[in-house]
């Protein structure tokens, strides 16, 4: 079980003192789409361990609720909080050759058209307000919004992400 064969599902960040549930704030568009994961991979020490799912529910528009087969016990689920949760890549859906997941981009070359090669991305930064690519160009942190405008094209295969940026953004 390699890490790089799962996704980031979201973030365990409360659980119930009555009935020893857990809430995920997910950070995954569309998580209707995972209501039915019997299993949920919970990031401990380094590695992924399997968590049988009994029961699971969406909670609001960005998360769930969730009770975990033995650890039904408020005793027993405090200590997942703070546990970052992963689903095997392969239960991801399908997306349209010009769209694509964050995992999936990281390391590709963003090139400006007007600059030419910024360089690799490093990490991408999820923020409620505005996502954020982190570029390292000519040694100096770039964070560069993450925005359809912004976007020219995308090309997977050779790793390169093609963007239009506003003039003087990378001197920020």
């Amino acid at each position: 079980m390699q890490k790089e064969d799962f996704f980031l599902l979201g973030k365990i960040t409360k659980f119930n003192k009555k009935s020893g549930d857990v809430t995920i704030l997910a950070v995954t568009d569309s998580p209707e789409t995972y209501i039915n994961s019997g299993v949920l991979f919970l990031e401990i020490d380094g590695g992924l361990v399997p968590f049988f799912v009994r029961d699971l529910k969406l909670k609001g528009q960005d998360g769930f609720q969730v009770l975990f087969e033995d650890y039904d016990f408020p005793e027993k689920a405090q200590h997942l909080v703070g546990l970052s949760v992963f689903l095997p890549s392969e239960q991801l859906t399908e997306l349209a050759s010009d769209q694509f997941y964050f995992h999936e981009i990281l390391e590709f070359m963003v090139i400006d058209v007007k600059i030419g090669e910024l360089g690799p991305i490093n990490q991408v930064l999820e923020a409620p307000e505005q996502n954020l690519l982190q570029v390292f160009y000519h040694k100096k942190e770039v964070l560069i919004p993450l925005v359809d405008d912004f976007i020219v094209r995308i090309n997977k295969r050779k790793k390169q992400l093609f963007m239009d940026l506003p003039d003087g953004l990378i001197d920020l």
